[in-house]
């Protein structure tokens, strides 16, 4: 009878690349989440369409601090 406790950890483990990739999908999410937060902190406008500027109104507008470099 084998016992359960015999599997031998090397089989279990993943590849190098499989943990290589992992590792450069999470690095890459969080760069674009942070990229997005950056950018979101910018111009906290949301628009749907094709077009949106300060002069469109906004589908939807976060209530936090307006930027004050472009003179909004």
């Amino acid at each position: 009878m084998i016992s359960h406790h015999t599997i031998r950890r090397e089989n279990t483990r993943h590849k190098r690349w499989v943990k290589g990739t992992h590792w450069i999908i999470t690095l890459s999410f969080l760069a674009l989440t942070f990229s997005g937060f950056v950018i979101l902190m910018c111009h906290p406008r949301l628009y749907w369409g094709e077009v949106g500027n300060d002069l469109t109104p906004a589908l939807f507008e976060l209530p936090i601090s307006r930027n004050y470099h472009h003179g909004g």
